[in-house]
């Protein structure tokens, strides 16, 4: 689809060219996506390179289009479908905006694998913020330093990892999600997904951070 100006209706399937993959609006945010990239060619060979300039919110979109109906993430009892999690999605990447989150600001997530994980890091993936977890046996004091060391403005948490949150003086200066048993102070889970707000639009560009880790130099 890269090799004219015009902008093709689909990205067509590649051994089932009866199935587009990503309808015409998807295709024309990767083509603005590519024009105004500083590493685009003048002349493309092949949407390969068009694609790999995608932004991951965009992706998860062409998710959406191609079976808004199916099947996206099943963690015990909490069953969604693509179209379902988009609206949870739509929400927290709404409620950033709330908490004054920006893009190139850090969200600390210190969580087990659950849901609500993993829909924070798609609403990071729209809205260019920059998802920073930490392992949910995270100490007091490795805590404080990843809280300071990454600016982090809110951090999201659960039972897992209440103590060590709650000794951590600079995690007490931030604006604190807590997932299981909130403080008066904190803010709950419910009052970020349980809201009715339009659906999210990407606001990240490609080139924007996605995730940044902390490891113990071992990996």
């Amino acid at each position: 689809c890269c090799r004219s100006n015009a902008i093709c209706g689909t990205i067509r399937h590649p051994t089932k060219p009866r199935y587009a993959i990503i309808s015409a609006a998807i295709c024309a945010a990767v083509l603005a996506t590519f024009r105004s990239s500083p590493q685009r060619s003048t002349q493309p060979r092949d949407c390969a390179r068009c694609i790999s300039l995608l932004d991951l919110g965009t992706s998860f979109l062409a998710s959406i289009e191609r079976d808004p109906r199916a099947l996206a993430i099943v963690d015990d009892d909490v069953r969604l479908t693509y179209a379902d999690w988009y609206q949870r999605i739509s929400a927290v990447a709404d409620a950033f905006d709330d908490l004054g989150l920006r893009s190139g600001h850090h969200l600390l997530t210190v969580l087990p694998n659950r849901w609500q994980a993993a829909t924070l890091h798609w609403a990071c993936q729209f809205t260019g913020v920059i998802l920073t977890p930490v392992n949910w046996r995270v100490t007091a004091a490795e805590l404080d330093f990843v809280v300071e060391n990454s600016e982090a403005k809110v951090i999201v948490y659960d039972a897992t990892a209440a103590t060590s949150v709650a000794r951590s003086p600079n995690a007490q200066n931030c604006a604190r999600i807590a997932l299981d048993t909130p403080k008066s102070s904190e803010i709950t889970w419910t009052a970020l997904v349980e809201r009715t707000v339009p659906d999210a639009a990407p606001r990240a560009t490609a080139d924007a951070w996605s995730i940044m880790l902390y490891t113990s130099g071992t990996t």
